[in-house]
């Protein structure tokens, strides 16, 4: 019980030198490259809830509010970090980017439209330029170590960016349905690619 209870979760959390120590800052690109491409839309639709008052605030969205950074702080203020820790946050997040979406192709106020198309905007612009850096420099330690075909992702990128920028067209043209679903096959059909033709050249790694 002492070894469970105060080595193995007290300790863990509080002391500064514990194993899988990491930076409270870790849990970010975590959550970025875990929830992606939906965590583009995450600030949007976290600010947008946290504008009304407390006491007008939808229950069901200060819920999922509270679920979210609940757990996000609660583990960046953790020594210990490894990245299956905030698993529990992940459906959070998914139901008030969706609760964002549905707000968006519910009602179309031009000033959500415009604040919501800043969103795309990692996907349309920040993709691309990393891309560029990586065929400028390209991170050949995890080819050799993991096997990275970057010259693939690079395709993969491409087809995501491309995704958003037809996503993006739909969404300034007013046609939030369309834009859904051209983002959503689009990711749906990256992954499905990265399942079946990706992760198995790297598994002996």
């Amino acid at each position: 019980g002492w070894y469970f209870f105060i080595h193995n979760n007290l300790m863990r959390f509080l002391h500064p030198k514990a194993e899988h120590h990491q930076p409270f800052y870790y849990y970010f690109p975590v959550l970025a490259g875990g929830f992606f491409p939906w965590f583009c839309f995450l600030p949007f639709a976290i600010s947008r809830a946290l504008r009304r008052p407390l006491q007008k605030m939808d229950e069901r969205r200060f819920f999922l509010l509270l679920w979210f950074l609940a757990f996000f702080i609660f583990f960046s203020l953790a020594s210990s970090k490894l990245s299956t820790y905030i698993l529990p946050l992940f459906p959070a997040a998914s139901l008030l980017v969706g609760a964002l979406w549905h707000d968006w192709i519910k009602t179309l106020p031009s000033r959500f439209d415009r604040a919501f198309l800043y969103s795309f905007a990692p996907l349309v612009l920040i993709l691309p330029a990393l891309l560029l850096c990586f065929s400028i420099s390209p991170p050949v330690y995890y080819s050799h170590k993991f096997g990275f075909n970057f010259l693939q992702y690079g395709y993969l990128a491409l087809c995501v960016a491309g995704g958003a920028g037809v996503s993006l067209y739909f969404g300034v043209k007013k046609r939030p349905m369309a834009s859904f679903w051209t983002l959503t096959v689009t990711i749906a059909s990256i992954f499905l690619y990265v399942e079946s033709a990706i992760l198995p050249t790297l598994d002996p790694y």
